[in-house]
């Protein structure tokens, strides 16, 4: 898989994630590896806009504005196959993760990206 087309499944993958937790009313928190970048936010465009700046990252989950009482994690890891972005979750987000499972699945080694293996991304959803 091409570097771009890793980085559009990571991107797919991720965007569904935050899609999902934003329907079930999470706030998010992003930490790039280095900095809490972006603090309980509900605006899927500004979390995609400060993510992507290191080779990791870890997605906090809140049910409320309480400052201490996260509900759970999620840690990013980019560069790999592009399907396994999401490394490791706490458990009790296990219902966040449906849809990027089903498109890691669709992109996975074996999967239908080798057919644009060129480089070219596709208009998939």
């Amino acid at each position: 898989m091409t570097v771009r087309m890793r980085q559009y499944v990571e991107r797919q993958i991720i965007r569904a994630l935050i899609d999902a937790a934003l329907f079930a009313s999470f706030l998010i928190t992003v930490h790039n590896g280095e900095e809490t970048v972006l603090i309980k936010s509900r605006d899927a465009d500004a979390i995609m806009k400060e993510m992507f700046t290191t080779d990791d990252e870890m997605l906090y989950f809140y049910k409320s504005e309480a400052p201490k009482e996260t509900f759970g994690w999620i840690k990013l890891v980019y560069g790999n196959s592009g399907p396994d972005v999401i490394s490791d979750y706490t458990t009790n987000l296990e219902h966040l993760m449906k849809k990027p499972n089903a498109i890691s699945d669709y992109w996975d080694a074996d999967g239908p990206w080798k057919e644009f293996d060129d480089g070219k991304v596709p208009n998939r959803p």
